[in-house]
């Protein structure tokens, strides 16, 4: 019995290639497995952090600001900063390490102080935004600047966050971490204590929590805590900055050239004194955040017009026993860096860089109450009737909501009535 095998239709049939139809196609291929190759990311087992964490009032809004500037620049020359941490400084790495229960500024600005679940699932999208960008980009070496790490970041368990962050994206970490002498950190820091309506006093030293202050704990929380990679402290001081400016001496670090770069102007200039204790009296009167917790954006942009007019003047200095205080009771802190980093120098700051405060003063105090509490009047009286202006205005939409219900009451004299009253100041 013979088999009779099934006809295949033609439309089955396999085509049959000619030799030059095979080798382009091949050919093609070739070319795509190619350009794969090409798009495909470093792995982040060759790429490199550098991670400037600070410390405050050394320069880091202006090694942002440059940064920001000259991202584009920075790429083509093989740095990389990251778009999805933050626009200038990359704030979202430290909350992303703080833990759950931890609040700041930062947590109630963006309206998640209270908010636990909606927090958590924010810090996991955050995450996810930043592994994709490291994890698709064929950079090798990345750049992240951020001063709180350093402020906000001060237990173990803080820094243990971070490196399970930070460790499966880069092979090496190197921190960058700059260091001011502890009073003129501290007398610096006023201008910021009085724009967020915290005293201007010069504090006292103190062993509880954690101390800004205190290199040589900064130096070994972070000394190897994130794994291969090498801390690099520096001085912010006018001696020991290269060229004389910080965003300089950081390009130099970290091996960037600077002759393609935008260099941005100096950021975060100190107030006078007289200007600090006129807004330290309006504070008295005029509250940061309204009773939700928002920022009361007026008040914010009194405090930046006050800023930017009133630039002349002598800064707020220290006396001299203060200075001396404060020499003595960082004296070993300073004294274990100087000797672990800094063997050349005789001290590790020149206390002649300090200024001692002197007995002039242009303005009396009494004076610096009285325009406090004018300018403080004056803003309450605009916001009054800005409030009494947004009062009219929600009444009047609640007026014409009512009546759209029938447009004959648009007619009716009760309605004009209501309107003209409206207008009525």
């Amino acid at each position: 019995m013979t088999l009779r095998r099934n006809k295949i239709p033609e439309h089955k049939k396999e085509k049959q290639q000619s030799p030059t139809q095979a080798m382009n196609n091949q050919n093609r291929n070739q070319k795509r497995s190619n350009s794969t190759k090409e798009r495909r990311p470093v792995s982040t087992k060759k790429k490199r952090l550098i991670l400037h964490i600070g410390t405050e009032k050394t320069g880091s809004t202006s090694i942002q600001e440059f940064l920001k500037t000259n991202r584009k620049q920075l790429r083509k020359d093989g740095y990389i900063v990251p778009t999805t941490l933050g626009k200038d400084i990359h704030f979202k790495l430290q909350l992303m390490a703080n833990s759950e229960h931890f609040v700041d500024s930062f947590w109630r600005n963006l309206g998640l102080s209270k908010n636990t679940k909606l927090r958590r699932k924010t810090i996991k999208q955050w995450r996810k935004e930043f592994e994709k960008e490291v994890k698709g980009s064929k950079g090798k070496n990345w750049i992240i600047s951020c001063e709180t790490l350093h402020s906000r970041l001060t237990t173990k368990e803080d820094i243990k966050r971070l490196r399970r962050i930070l460790e499966p994206l880069f092979v090496k970490i190197d921190i960058i971490v700059y260091l001011r002498d502890p009073l003129d950190l501290v007398v610096s820091r006023l201008n910021e204590n009085v724009k967020s309506a915290l005293p201007i006093e010069i504090p006292l030293t103190s062993h509880k929590g954690f101390d800004i202050c205190n290199h040589a704990e900064t130096v070994k929380n972070w000394d190897g805590k994130l794994g291969p990679g090498e801390l690099i402290p520096r001085l912010f001081t006018t001696d020991s900055v290269l060229n004389g400016n910080v965003v300089n001496d950081f390009c130099i670090v970290c091996n960037i050239n600077r002759s393609t770069m935008q260099l941005p102007t100096k950021k975060n200039k100190s107030m006078p004194e007289y200007c600090l204790r006129i807004i330290n009296e309006i504070n008295r009167y005029v509250p940061r955040r309204w009773i939700d917790g928002t920022i009361i954006k007026s008040r914010w942009e009194l405090i930046i017009l006050i800023e930017k007019t009133l630039k002349t003047g002598e800064k707020i200095q220290a006396n001299k026993k203060q200075i001396d205080h404060y020499k003595s009771y960082y004296e070993e802190s300073n004294e274990w860096v100087r000797k672990k980093y800094f063997p050349q120098r005789k001290e590790l700051f020149d206390c002649k860089q300090i200024s001692q405060k002197s007995n002039a003063q242009v303005i009396s105090q009494d004076q610096i109450e009285e325009i406090g509490r004018l300018i403080a009047m004056i803003w309450m009286r605009k916001n009054a009737r800005i409030n009494q202006l947004e009062a009219k205005t929600n009444a009047y939409k609640q007026i014409i909501k009512k009546n759209l219900r029938g447009k004959d009451k648009f007619e009716t004299p009760r309605y004009h009535n209501k309107i003209e009253n409206f207008f009525d100041c």
